[in-house]
This record gives C-alpha cells, sequence and structure tokens, in this order.
C-alpha cells in the first residue's frame, strides 16, 4: 500500500515551490499563491473480464498507459484539475482488466502571472493529484487480487515543455485579404 503521508510532503513541496516562484515574481507588490481546497476521485471504474481464469494463468500482460490531465476554472481564482489515468492490460490479445480513474482536485490560483498559472496547471496541479491517482489505482488491483502495480512518477514538467514546443512546430494559416487563397507557414 502507498505510503499516503509521502505523496503529502511531495504536494507540500510542489505547492510551495510554485508559491515561491510566484513570491519572486512580486505581481504588484502581491505573492501569488497556489493552495489546495480538496481532492477527491471524481470518476473510478474497473473490470476484469477473464476472472477468475487469469489467475491460474502465468501473468505477462502487456499495459497499456494512458494519462491525461484537463483543468476548468470554477471562478476567477478556483481551478479544477483532473488527472485521468487509464489502464488496459493484455494477454495473449485478451483483457485481463481495464481501469479508469479521474482524480481530480480544486485549487486556488491567486495573484499569479499567466504564465505562472499556465505552468501550474499544466505541471504542479497535475503532479499534486498523481500520488492520489496512483494509490487508487494500487487499492483498485489489490481487491481485485490483481498483483500491483506501482506507476512511475511522470514528468509532467516535460510533456508540457514538448507540448509547447510541438506547438511551436506547427504550421500556421495566414490569410492577407479575402480573395486570397491561405498559405501555410
Amino acid at each position: 500500500m502507498a505510503d499516503w503521508s509521502s505523496g503529502a510532503r511531495l504536494i507540500c513541496r510542489l505547492l510551495k515551490n510554485t508559491t515561491e516562484m510566484a513570491k519572486t515574481a512580486r505581481l504588484g507588490g502581491k505573492a501569488g499563491s497556489v493552495r489546495l481546497q480538496r481532492i477527491y476521485v471524481k470518476d473510478i471504474s474497473f473490470e476484469s473480464p477473464r476472472a477468475p481464469q487469469v489467475f491460474n494463468t502465468r501473468w505477462q500482460p502487456q499495459l497499456n498507459v494512458h494519462i491525461q490531465s484537463q483543468n476548468q476554472p470554477l471562478n476567477d481564482d478556483l481551478h479544477e484539475a483532473q488527472l485521468q489515468i487509464t489502464i488496459t492490460a493484455k494477454m495473449d490479445g485478451k483483457t485481463v482488466f481495464s481501469l479508469d480513474v479521474v482524480q481530480a482536485g480544486i485549487f486556488e490560483l491567486q495573484d499569479l502571472s499567466t504564465a505562472e498559472t499556465e505552468y501550474a496547471l499544466n505541471v504542479t496541479l497535475p503532479n499534486a493529484l498523481f500520488p492520489y491517482a496512483r494509490e487508487a489505482i494500487d487499492g483498485l488491483l489489490v481487491k481485485a487480487s490483481m498483483p500491483p502495480l506501482m506507476l512511475a512518477q511522470v514528468d509532467f514538467e516535460a510533456l508540457y515543455n514538448q507540448r509547447k514546443l510541438d506547438q511551436k512546430k506547427q504550421p500556421t494559416v495566414r490569410i492577407k485579404d479575402e480573395d486570397q487563397k491561405p498559405r501555410i507557414n
């Protein structure tokens, strides 16, 4: 079972780092902050179509892990962040289990610049949610009598930076006036 206190320490460190980043910026004389309001499971599902037969086979599944984060503003300062992790395990081309966890949280973001807000929404908040999602996944698998699966920490900052680079590389369409055809740059 995962140690919740290590996850809590990680979240405190991540939130403190974002808060320190905002304090350094001194936005209009105010120090920015990111505060955790609530963490909760928004959606959870588990299917094991090959149980109980799977328990009599050698455990060598192929895993497919998909991680996605999203967020939405609730008001000017509050944002809901969601981290969805979907895992499918197959053996001999047949699904052994499929699980989907949406871990969510409400965070207060105050006095952050646009860049700091974007960073917090795409890096800090998913990092804060990940240990909780990982613990929910581990608990589901143990309760289903499956071997535990300890997901490695995800580098959301690297993913965020890669996404920004990919966006810069995408061609843009420019139209100078209505009579011209679109040009792709």
